[in-house]
């Protein structure tokens, strides 16, 4: 313990005389004022286009000033890298220069310790000018949204927080030792700079060429693997902090090899010693973020395998769920919980012995009983998203009782896609992923668990549903109980219910049958009205809620216009709620009139989507 505390002293002090000497030289407020003075110009550019586009395109908020940490995290970084370059390039030169080299090698340190403060010295006062641009662009927002200024908001401090954290310090740190082991190698300080900025063109067009889903585990910028928000903020990943763990042992790498080669003296015994620990910890490096990037073509893999299971069974029709009855409980970033009762109708293939539903992979299933009678482990299967169940054949129909628990695996979403902004060209699949990169959230403070992640089991295969020419939706009468958190309120189909006093469980049951249905639930601020005997709700995040006072007096004439258009609707035969049709017991809004005493249908609209 006092060599590792005596180690880190040596390399703070020398730290701190790194700093000193970067403060007296003339090109480091250079770099500084060079890499500044680019960063709040393109922050000034964005901040621009967001006020003149965002009245035309909503997609324009994604990259408004407050989520704009995602935009700026790169230039920031890169031009704090390339001032980091001519800091480090003459770790040896600078020296000589000095006339101190031949003090510094008789000094009771190792290489490394001397290569490690140096290269802490220069990254400090690199740091602390990213520190005090986004400190400057954080202030500038906050006095705009006291003063009412235009230009600027204040920017989503938990993605400042990510974005310091996991983006500035690495990238510099890894550009660093890249740098001085260079320098210590080459000897030419305009040769190091132009290597290693060539090597940082190179990452820099790599990254671009490559795809989306490999960037999120392989770039070292966060805001490619997540988009700011206040909603949902997150500060780290599992991707990020393997890539990123990755870095900082390829940097030490780097050190040690640098280390190694440094023109001081050091035993001949000990030099191959430190060659093999330097190659051993750069081949850890490399496996570490190889064993990412390899993950992440198994992850595709097991997409690509999941779709040729469910296009072969997209046809396989005969399932038939005729009511979904039961609870729900979500534990907002550890479990969901299913339990539930299905009523089957009976199968109108006299060939086939199996019920078949799609269901996420990422649950185990529990329990699994048929009128009462437990189904043994060995007689279904549920494997690739599709569970096969054994059917009794009963000419009324028969009810499927299901307990499973888990974590929805966010992979196992549309699967019959036609754009995969995955796999497709960079360019492209960027400003698709600006919309969402992920099929559903499962965050500790907001859940949204969409039907395209089949949370929960539906019939037949998860590959062709929404071509309705070929695939027979599946309606069903639903009857839910949804537990979420004490104070949560949860969005869902039809009208919701208290069950409880706590407030920790609701009811869903729509008064028609549903082919598909989500649930949304967080810490909303509730607000509605009632017009023509249907109450209209909007919930909204605490956080998002300041515009509703202003927007308040609009709440009459939006009233009258919504009463407008429920009037237009009824005139054209449309009514809410939306009628069955009894006669063709089809899928159809009808507009249907009773004439002595029987239904007779007068228009068939199909239901939108």
């Amino acid at each position: 313990m006092t060599k590792i505390s005596t180690h880190a002293k040596n390399i703070w002090t020398l730290a701190l005389a790194e700093v000193r000497r970067c403060r007296r030289i003339l090109r480091t407020w250079l770099l500084i004022a060079l890499a500044g003075s680019v960063c709040v110009i393109y922050w000034v550019m964005l901040t621009q286009s967001y006020v003149y586009h965002s009245l035309n395109s909503p997609v324009a908020g994604v990259l408004g000033p407050r989520y704009m940490i995602v935009q700026l995290a790169q230039p920031i970084v890169l031009w704090f890298a390339f001032g980091i370059i001519f800091l480090a390039f003459d770790v040896r030169y600078g020296d000589i220069r000095d006339r101190i080299f031949e003090v510094v090698d008789t000094r009771p340190i190792t290489n490394f310790e001397l290569l490690a403060g140096r290269l802490l010295g220069t990254t400090l006062p690199l740091l602390v000018s990213a520190v005090v641009i986004v400190v400057a662009i954080l202030l500038h927002g906050w006095l705009a949204q006291v003063l009412g200024w235009e230009l600027g908001a204040v920017v989503e401090p938990v993605s400042v927080f990510s974005f310091l954290t996991w983006d500035i310090v690495p990238n510099l740190l890894l550009w660093g030792s890249l740098t001085m082991l260079l320098s210590v190698i080459l000897r030419s300080r305009l040769v190091v700079a132009f290597t290693v900025l060539g090597i940082m063109a190179f990452y820099l067009t790599f990254h671009a060429a490559m795809p989306l889903y490999f960037k999120t585990g392989l770039s070292t910028y966060s805001g490619v693997a997540f988009l700011a928000s206040d909603i949902a903020p997150q500060f780290l990943s599992w991707d990020i902090l393997i890539n990123r763990t990755g870095v900082l042992i390829l940097a030490s790498s780097l050190l040690l090899l640098g280390a190694c080669m440094y023109p001081r003296l050091i035993s001949p015994n000990v030099r191959p010693l430190w060659v093999g620990a330097a190659l051993s910890v750069f081949l850890v490096g490399v496996l570490t973020l190889g064993g990412l990037g390899y993950s992440k073509i198994l992850d595709l893999q097991r997409v690509e395998q999941w779709a040729g299971v469910h296009k072969e069974l997209q046809f396989n029709q005969q399932t038939d769920i005729d009511s979904i009855t039961g609870s729900v409980e979500i534990r907002p970033r550890r479990v969901i919980k299913l339990n539930l009762n299905l009523v089957m109708a009976p199968l109108s293939d006299e060939n086939s012995d199996d019920w078949l539903f799609s269901l996420n992979p990422g649950y185990r299933i529990d329990h699994i009983a048929i009128d009462d009678e437990v189904i043994d482990d060995n007689d279904y299967s549920f494997k690739d998203g599709i569970l096969r169940i054994p059917s009794m054949n009963s000419d009324s129909g028969s009810t499927l009782h299901l307990v499973a628990q888990g974590v929805p695996d966010p992979l196992f979403a549309y699967l019959d896609s036609a754009l995969d902004w995955k796999t497709m060209e960079p360019t492209q699949a960027k400003r698709i992923a600006l919309l969402g990169q992920r099929p559903y959230v499962f965050h500790p403070q907001f859940v949204a668990l969409l039907p395209g992640v089949s949370w929960f089991p539906t019939a037949g295969a998860a590959y062709g549903k929404h071509v309705f020419e070929t695939y027979k939706r599946d309606f069903f009468d639903l009857d839910l109980e949804v537990s979420v958190p004490n104070d949560w309120i949860v969005a869902g189909p039809g009208t919701r219910e208290r069950v409880d006093e706590e407030g920790t469980r609701f009811r869903f049951n729509p008064s028609q049958p549903v082919p598909e249905f989500a649930l949304i639930a967080s810490r909303f601020e509730r607000r509605s009205f009632e017009t023509r005997g249907i109450e209209f709700e909007l919930l909204l995040s605490p956080k998002h809620t300041k515009n509703l006072s202003v927007l308040a007096s609009a709440v009459p004439a939006l009233q009258e216009w919504v009463a407008k258009q429920i009037d237009s609707l009824e005139e054209g035969g449309l009514r809410y709620p939306l009628v069955r049709c009894r006669l063709l017991r089809c899928r159809l809004i009808c507009g249907c009139t009773v004439v002595d005493g029987r239904w007779e249908v007068r228009t068939l609209r199909p239901v939108s989507t």
